[in-house]
């Protein structure tokens, strides 16, 4: 009868360890799914900035050309 026991014991022991380890790679898949989500929108944001500076370069190209001119 003891031997069932401790059987039983050690099943119910790798079963908690087993969902112990399922929750943890959940949490790790939930925290890298996070990231690629924040940085793609980090990425968006980027990009639009950029396009920004290059406007800004260009104005500062026709500021040239009027000193030329002068």
């Amino acid at each position: 009868m003891t031997g069932y026991v401790e059987q039983t014991i050690a099943e119910e022991r790798t079963r908690v360890m087993m969902m112990i380890m399922m929750m943890i790679m959940m949490m790790i898949m939930m925290m890298m799914m996070m990231r690629m989500m924040m940085t793609k929108l980090n990425d968006d944001d980027d990009d639009d900035d950029d396009d920004d500076d290059d406007d800004d370069d260009d104005d500062d190209d026709d500021d040239d050309d009027d000193d030329d001119i002068k």
